[in-house]
This record gives structure tokens, C-alpha cells and sequence, in this order.
């Protein structure tokens, strides 16, 4: 992860349409185009907690989510754009 970039917030979407600002200790939920079982059974049901923000030097962001069980039980890093505000 040495490449990343750290980020203080990122826009994902917001589930009306458009995007929202989200930053560490926001929470979000799979995307609808991502919110399918597999993923569910990796990630645990959410909300995710955002634990931090980076950014690849080719410009795509990525969320350091802590997850709430599943088959990757723990933390995981995870393209911004998979995501939408929980709230």
C-alpha cells in the first residue's frame, strides 16, 4: 500500500443519483450494481466503517473498510465507486 495516496474524504454514491463526501469514521454499504450474495459473504452484512481513504497513482480511490464478518473478517481495501452512504 506504500503507493497510496492518503485522502482525507472521497465521494460515493448516495443513492438518489448523485454522490456524497465520506471520510474516515463514515459508514457505507455495498453500491446496488454490488450488493449481491457473494459479496455479502465476504464482506459480512454492513454498513462498513471507513477506517481510512487512498488513492492509486492512477487516480482510482480506494476505502480501507473495517467489516463486519464474513469470509474476510476483519479489514479490507475496496474501489470507492463499490460503495453508497449509509445513511
Amino acid at each position: 500500500m506504500a503507493d497510496l495516496t492518503r485522502l482525507n474524504e472521497a465521494r460515493v454514491q448516495d443513492g438518489a443519483g448523485g454522490t456524497r463526501l465520506v471520510g474516515p469514521g463514515d459508514q457505507v454499504n455495498l453500491s446496488p450494481e454490488m450488493d449481491i450474495e457473494s459479496a455479502r459473504e465476504w464482506l459480512g452484512q454492513g454498513p462498513y466503517t471507513i477506517l481510512w481513504i487512498g488513492q492509486w497513482p492512477c487516480g482510482q480511490v480506494m476505502l480501507h473498510l473495517k467489516t463486519t464478518g464474513g469470509q474476510n473478517s476483519g479489514e479490507v481495501n475496496a474501489p470507492a465507486s463499490e460503495f453508497k452512504c449509509a445513511a
